[in-house]
């Protein structure tokens, strides 16, 4: 089998593992499920605005993610389509970046490497803009190296300007990587002579900066709270500045840790092997003297830690805030990968169809394969997120009994039983979320969750960890008993187990469903 052939086989095996793990249709988690409620609850220019939930997104991606479920209906797949067809743009584009780069095994092990690794496979299918960032910085690359090779670079040219423009909206870390390709087009412009060197990448510089500026200033307004949140949650992805020793730890961890899982590791040096392979990439640019590749793939890297140094973007940790770096990270890690093994089979001299580089290739693929069974066994992140899609598909999904549907407190009353200085409890977004891919199937209008003269009614409410306020709830239920002529006669609990990443139980959170029937048909009353 030709490099290219084994080369498209790795990168289509990765397009079936992010497509098994789409069609699985996964119950949101809760990061994802903060977001869509914010897609869910507001319009285009709502979205504009400080999200709920300490939640920030690029704009244009919110905006095609409202799109999306406008079209297709607010479920698990249309708010999960772009993300997915940016993670299927990388992966079948990232070849032809690849084999600019490299050739031989090293071409197949970066391809093989940033196909099958885990977290561009789940965050194929996850409502959030990390796989349009890897999208992005592969389009980056390309661009920059089709301009590099080819005889009439304006027409690269004339692709690379409204993408500097529009690529901040889509992807916030893609300035780095544009800032890095306008710097290695100034690099090595002089292949076309000294217009190439200083006209072109001034003008995707200045579409750069005004693309930037113009997001930043008219589409991404000040956002005080969350800002000051993340700031304090992005703590320990900010390099320390108090001494040398700290800063060296911290790099330690960072490098061997969530920065380059690929095509698996983590925290506590788990990525080690990765970054040996990066290190070997570098030194094999170093040596054969390829600065101006050695620019283009360690610019964003070099830019992304100067934001981190300035606290303006997070390096380093958590591994989806740095999936824009994966492209770049899996080249060099194929092309040090498969320097090793070559180099091994050398020395072993074993037989060619059990040779290192053919067996690390194999194993490669097993970790695709391994992926998408484990996606197929266990189609969830954890039991809770299931528990939560069944307990609202049953509360307002298509199985439940005939009449008038039950209203959600939160969502269809706008009210709570927590004092909201507490916010919403952002925990509850899932059972929010699910709520509203559940209620869109019967109907859209608001008029038609008004409560009808003389029918009962059933109010949904959910309480992070059984918690409320008796003194508000009470006083709620008055209220409405008064104002609708209703008198509560019910109420039914169901316990929810929240469980951690391994399944371990947390707490017990609790769905409270109240029945209140007209007061003229009330013969028994129930005092909950």
């Amino acid at each position: 089998m030709t490099d290219d052939r084994l080369a498209w086989a790795f990168a289509l095996l990765g397009c079936l593992a992010c497509t098994v793990r789409y069609a699985l249709g996964f119950p949101l988690i809760p990061d994802e499920a903060a977001l869509a409620v914010n897609i869910a609850r507001r319009s285009y220019g709502g979205l504009l605005g400080e999200l709920e939930f300490g939640q920030m997104a690029p704009p244009l991606f919110l905006m095609v993610e409202e799109f999306t479920t406008s079209v297709f209906g607010f479920n698990e797949w249309s708010l999960r389509a772009f993300p997915f067809v940016g993670a299927i743009g990388a992966l079948l584009l990232f070849p032809h970046v690849a084999r600019r780069l490299l050739d031989g095994w090293g071409y197949v092990l970066a391809v093989a490497v940033f196909s099958v690794s885990y977290w561009p496979i789940r965050y194929s299918a996850e409502v959030k803009p990390y796989a349009v960032d890897m999208l992005v910085t592969v389009l980056w690359l390309l661009l920059a190296l089709k301009w590099r090779e080819s005889d009439r670079p304006w027409r690269w040219l004339l692709t690379m300007c409204p993408l500097a423009i529009v690529g901040f909206g889509v992807s916030f870390p893609s300035v780095f990587v544009g800032g890095a390709v306008v710097a290695y087009m100034a690099l090595i412009g002089g292949r076309h002579g000294w217009v190439a060197r200083l006209v072109h990448p001034g003008l995707v510089g200045a579409c750069l900066l005004a693309g930037f500026v113009g997001t930043y200033r008219f589409l991404v307004p000040a956002r005080s709270e969350t800002a000051n949140w993340m700031a304090g949650y992005w703590q320990k992805a900010f390099p320390p500045t108090d001494s040398l020793a700290s800063a060296a730890q911290w790099f330690l961890d960072v490098l061997t840790g969530e920065l380059m899982p690929y095509p698996m590791g983590g925290e506590n040096f788990a990525s080690t092997g990765t970054l040996l392979c990066v290190v070997v990439g570098v030194a094999l640019l170093l040596r054969a003297k390829r600065f101006g590749t050695l620019a283009l793939l360690g610019g964003p890297v070099a830019l992304a830690l100067v934001a981190g140094f300035l606290h303006k973007y997070p390096f380093g940790t958590p591994t989806r805030l740095q999936l824009y770096l994966a492209p770049i990270f899996c080249v060099l890690a194929g092309s040090g990968l498969a320097f090793a093994m070559v180099k091994l089979d050398a020395a072993i001299r074993a037989p060619r169809w059990r040779s290192p580089v053919r067996v690390v290739a194999a194993g490669l693929g097993c970790i695709a394969i391994a992926s998408m069974a484990r996606d197929v066994l266990s189609p969830h992140k954890s039991s809770t997120d299931e528990v939560l899609r069944d307990a609202t598909e049953v509360i307002w999904g298509t199985a439940r009994f005939d009449g008038p549907r039950p209203l959600s407190l939160r969502e269809d009353l706008h009210a709570a039983f927590v004092d909201e200085a507490e916010g919403m409890q952002s925990e509850a977004t899932r059972f929010l979320a699910n709520y509203h891919m559940r209620v869109q199937r019967e109907d859209e209008d608001a008029e038609d969750r008004d409560i009808d003269p003389g029918e009962p009614v059933e109010v949904v409410a959910f309480h992070v960890n059984g918690h409320y306020d008796p003194a508000l709830r009470e006083r709620w239920i008055q209220e409405f008993e008064a104002s609708h002529g209703l008198r509560l006669v019910d109420r039914g609990l169901l316990t929810i187990p929240h469980v951690g990443n391994h399944e371990e139980l947390l707490r017990y959170d609790r769905i409270e469903v109240l029945r209140f029937e007209p007061v003229a048909s009330v013969t028994v009353s129930t005092d909950p």
